[in-house]
């Protein structure tokens, strides 16, 4: 466990504190996951004692708004958009088909939809855990009408 609650005092048993900004917490099972502002995931190794990052598959420069656990599966809500880690899967996967905007700061789910909110306060469902998203709140953005400088 990272912490232990004794006379009613939280300790650390990490050696060294995490390296990056933690933003959020989640969790599988007892493993313990870290949202960090813009270095991606890290996860607590119990047997080290210290945070590792567990990022590939994510753009570099990663924030992690949300994280939620739905059936083992974890899902971060990121500034690139949705992405998921099956378990027993190192790799994380985006889930961002059908979201107009990816700045995701907000994550959620029910037992038959999961919720993306996104910067521009838009909020997106999915009745398939982020496999396909529909907008339903918010103005709606034409992609057509979207300039993209390089």
């Amino acid at each position: 466990e990272p912490l232990v609650l004794q006379s009613a005092h939280w300790l650390p048993l990490a050696d060294t504190p995490a390296t990056a900004k933690i933003a959020v917490l989640g969790s599988v099972g007892s493993t313990v996951y870290a949202g960090t502002d813009g270095h991606g995931v890290l996860r607590f190794d119990r047997e080290t004692s210290a945070w590792e990052s567990v990022s590939d598959g994510l753009p570099d420069v990663t924030y992690v708004y949300g994280v939620i656990n739905l059936e083992e599966t974890l899902f971060v809500a990121t500034n690139h958009g949705v992405f998921r880690k099956p378990p027993g899967v190192e790799r994380w996967e985006s889930r961002s088909a059908g979201l107009t905007d990816n700045y995701i700061t907000a994550i959620a789910a029910s037992d038959d939809w999961t919720f993306a909110g996104t910067w521009e306060g838009r909020i997106f469902r999915s009745p398939d855990r982020g496999e396909t998203w529909k907008q339903v709140y918010g103005a709606r953005v034409d992609p057509a009408t979207i300039a993209v400088n390089r």
